[in-house]
């Protein structure tokens, strides 16, 4: 094989794997983006406060929904990565529309699982 052909080949294989990392990464910030939004829910929206004491409070809301979103998403993406590396990768039709119903359901039942541990056991 000669010089050119073996660059050639490297390009594609390092340009696969760079649409590959893209691909998932997509898929990961749509995962904490969901993690995100079950922790807004949890916490509801930032109250109006004056000055104070009060604008403490609005600072631990604030890192409250970023550190647990950031869990939460975290614990989502990990949970979706594997099943779409170990099952959806094969996938040709619809597979887009799977993979967003299948990261809503993940969303869901990890969800489902924070709340009743939070609420329900009172463990978390």
């Amino acid at each position: 094989m000669s010089l050119g052909g073996f660059r050639n080949l490297l390009t594609s294989i390092t340009i696969n794997y760079i649409k590959e990392i893209l691909f998932h990464l997509l898929w990961v910030l749509l995962a904490l983006v969901l993690g995100f939004s079950h922790m807004f829910l949890i916490l509801g929206p930032k109250k109006e406060t004056a000055n104070g004491i009060m604008h403490f409070f609005d600072i631990i809301h604030d890192l409250a929904l970023i550190h647990n979103g950031l869990i939460i998403g975290s614990i989502i993406a990990v949970i979706f990565t594997l099943i779409n590396l170990i099952f959806l990768k094969q996938l040709q039709y619809y597979a887009f529309f799977i993979r967003l119903g299948m990261l809503i359901a993940i969303a869901a039942i990890v969800g489902v699982i924070h709340y009743s541990l939070e609420k329900i056991v009172d463990i978390i």
